[in-house]
């Protein structure tokens, strides 16, 4: 938008419908964006099954995690027995 001679223009109009007599393409799009049904909310959930579903995750996230740490561990070691065996061959000549 940028001001010229004191009132605001835009590319766009500000009027939602059409401007001039000629139609466009989106004037019938929103008619029929008007007429979208409303989503119905979601069916009660009673307290006690959400706060299972909750502790499940809760214990699923927490395993997974573990299981990341415990890779993370065992692929360090590994690592770090390559690299003594590839500096003693190195070192060594065997």
């Amino acid at each position: 938008m940028s001001s010229i001679g004191g009132r605001m223009s835009s590319r766009h109009s500000d009027g939602g419908g059409n401007s001039g007599a000629i139609a466009t393409r989106g004037s019938k799009a929103t008619a029929a964006v008007s007429k979208v049904r409303a989503v119905p909310p979601p069916a009660p959930v009673s307290v006690s099954a959400a706060v299972s579903q909750q502790v499940e995750w809760k214990r699923r996230v927490r395993s997974e995690y573990h299981s990341i740490l415990q890779h993370k561990r065992t692929r360090r070691a590994e690592e770090a027995k390559v690299a003594w065996s590839q500096n003693r061959k190195a070192t060594t000549g065997k």
